[in-house]
């Protein structure tokens, strides 16, 4: 099996960690593993790492400094805790990054300081991290994301302040989620200027 390239185990009853072994599948690029009872260590070689539905804990641990070739990160339905890694700014090629529904962050300032590092990112497109815990005000760095982001979410959190200024550098920018949060003031003008804007979400503030 040292050229499989792509592996889809979605909706079995697969439980314990994924094996070690599996990282010696030095061509693999694509592992679907949705809908398990997985957890363990993200596989250093893949591209597109699908793992919702699952019981993932410490993904976004040792295992994600040693995954540069990453550019999908689906982890939505897990379980996984504690602070969001910086690490995660060494996946340089990372377009798509998904850690809804989880129990990151602490609801606390400095939750959000992880998206310093994610400005080292320049091809995300995708930013969805809905109904964790994270708090706190948006860092200053935020304009300094990738200017091909399309959709940025952050929902369900504690996050407060005003609506981060810069957003009108995201020219790709189709989907702006920031529903159910503290945010204050006003919606800046320079939000008129993003003409791919299809959605903006600001229910609850």
């Amino acid at each position: 099996m040292s050229s499989l390239r792509g592996l889809s185990l979605v909706i079995n009853n697969l439980q314990r960690p994924i094996p070690r072994d599996t990282g010696y599948l030095s061509n693999l690029q694509i592992f679907h593993v949705y809908g398990n009872l997985l957890n363990g260590l993200i596989l250093p070689n893949v591209e597109v790492f699908a793992g919702a539905v699952n019981e993932f804990t410490e993904l976004i641990h040792v295992s994600l400094s040693n995954a540069s070739k990453h550019g999908v990160i689906k982890l939505s339905y897990n379980n996984l805790t504690g602070k969001v890694r910086t690490s995660l700014g060494q996946l340089q090629g990372l377009y798509m990054i998904n850690f809804e529904i989880n129990s990151l962050g602490r609801n606390i300032s400095g939750d959000l300081m992880f998206l310093d590092f994610l400005v080292n990112c320049t091809s995300l497109q995708v930013f969805s991290f809905e109904d964790i815990f994270l708090g706190g005000e948006f860092p200053k760095t935020i304009d300094n994301l990738s200017t091909s982001l399309a959709i940025f979410g952050l929902v369900h959190y504690m996050i407060v302040g005003s609506l981060a200024t810069g957003l009108e550098n995201f020219v790709n920018l189709s989907l702006l989620s920031l529903d159910n949060n503290s945010l204050r003031g006003s919606i800046p003008e320079s939000l008129g200027h993003l003409r791919r804007l299809q959605g903006l979400e600001l229910n609850g503030n």
